[in-house]
C-alpha cells in the first residue's frame, strides 16, 4: 500500500509497477535530483535483509519512463538502508544509473553489502531474469486484502 499524496491513476500504476511502501519512503525522505517517484515505470528487483539485520539494507533496480540522471540512462540501482526505527530517521539511498537491469546488478556495493553481497547478488539476477519477487509489504496487504 503506498501513502502518498497520488491520484488513484498513479496509485493503481504505480502499485502495478511494482512500487512498495519501502521504495516510495527511501525516495520521500532521501529525495533524488532529476527523479521521484511517479517518474518510474517499473520496479524490476527489490531484495532486502530487513529480517536478518538491525541496520536493513534494501536494493531495487528500476526502470524510468524517460532518461533520468546524468548520463541520461533509463534504469537504476538504487542502494537504501535505515537504522531500525525506519525510513523518517536515519537513512539514506545511493542511486547508479545504467543502461541495463542486468548492467544494475553489476553496480552492487560490495563492501556496503558486505555478508548479504552474494545473497543481494544472486536475487537481484533471478528477479531481473524472470520476475520481481512480492515485497513483504505487496504479500501482506493481499493476505489483509488490501490490495
Amino acid at each position: 500500500m503506498l501513502y502518498g499524496d497520488y491520484t488513484d491513476e498513479e496509485k493503481e500504476r504505480l502499485e502495478a509497477a511494482g512500487v512498495d511502501n519501502d521504495v516510495e519512503s527511501a525516495l520521500k525522505y532521501n529525495p533524488q535530483d532529476g527523479f521521484k517517484v511517479t517518474d518510474i515505470k517499473k520496479v524490476w528487483a527489490a531484495v532486502n535483509n530487513y529480517e536478518k539485520s538491525d541496520y536493513p539494507d534494501y536494493v531495487w533496480i528500476i526502470e524510468f519512463f524517460k532518461p533520468t540522471g546524468p548520463s541520461e540512462e533509463t534504469f537504476a540501482l538504487l542502494q537504501g538502508w535505515h537504522d531500525y526505527s525506519g525510513w523518517d530517521c536515519q537513512s539514506g539511498v545511493n542511486v547508479d544509473f545504467t543502461s541495463t537491469p542486468r548492467q544494475a546488478v553489476g553496480l552492487l556495493d560490495k563492501e556496503k553489502l558486505d555478508a548479504y553481497f552474494e545473497d543481494f547478488q544472486t536475487e537481484l539476477l533471478t528477479q531481473v531474469n524472470s520476475q520481481k519477487k512480492e515485497t513483504w509489504y505487496e504479500k501482506t496487504d493481499k493476505e489483509l486484502g488490501l490490495k
